[in-house]
């Protein structure tokens, strides 16, 4: 029995000598940007409709597998492997992605009374999401203070606090948020910017996502720019005759 077999054993997981013949290996599926993968060590490599398998050489890193688990809503099942494996599968998986390549361009919608998850994360940010433009709000602030998170919203010019969700949801809500956003999940150092589209009872709404790093975590501004609210000229705004000219 190899090292590999032997810490595999003793945590009660699957070693793994290859990875090759897993379909997201053959087929380059890829879950997570590739950023993350590389710098976790961690590498989705199959799934089932409730399960995901993750490859990784760092069995200890649970963290990273509570992450994967969270943004797929999947329960997971950890692998372990050699470094130079896991190495080997991540550069084949991605080998055609530019992992500097922005995605945040990318068109893909996300339709929020399509979504159905009993994660309670999911479900407190869509309400965020649906409660945020029905009260015609132009900004959503996510703000980690010291004991607690401040979650605003900018209506009329004026930031209004609506939540105060429990510390312990910070880091869940801003990860299900780059996700969205597509972002590296893995930089917290950094300031990040990319797009979420929302469909929302036929409307097509753009939310453009700003992270900035901060002494309690990382604070994200989402501008909700709504399509359907088109700006009305002067002659449409109830203003006399006399006052246009």
């Amino acid at each position: 029995m190899n090292d590999i077999e032997q810490i595999a054993s003793l945590l009660s997981i699957t070693a793994l000598e290859n990875l090759e013949d897993f379909r997201f290996i053959k087929e380059r599926i890829t879950r997570v940007p590739y950023l993350f993968a590389k710098e976790k060590k961690i590498l989705p490599i199959d799934e089932t409709a409730d399960k995901i398998l993750v490859a990784t050489s760092d069995p200890l890193n649970i963290h990273s597998m509570h992450d994967i688990g969270f943004y797929l809503n999947k329960q997971v099942e950890p692998c372990f492997c050699s470094s130079e494996i896991l190495e080997e599968a991540i550069e084949r998986c991605y080998q055609k992605e530019n992992p500097k390549e922005d995605r945040s361009t990318d068109s893909q919608e996300y339709d929020l009374l399509a979504e159905k998850s009993d994660n309670p994360v999911i479900q407190f940010l869509n309400r965020i999401f649906q409660e945020a433009v029905t009260k015609g709000a132009s900004d959503i602030h996510f703000e980690p203070q010291e004991n607690e998170l401040t979650v605003r919203y900018r209506i009329d010019g004026v930031l209004q606090k609506r939540y105060s969700p429990s510390k312990k949801m910070q880091a869940q809500l801003v990860t299900r948020i780059k996700v969205l956003a597509k972002l590296d999940i893995a930089e917290q150092r950094l300031p990040q910017d990319g797009r979420i589209k929302i469909k929302l009872k036929e409307k097509e709404i753009d939310f453009r996502v700003s992270t900035i790093p901060t002494i309690f975590g990382e604070r994200v501004v989402l501008r909700i720019l709504d399509k359907g609210n088109i700006a009305l000229g002067l002659d449409h705004i109830g203003l006399a005759e006399a006052d246009l000219k």
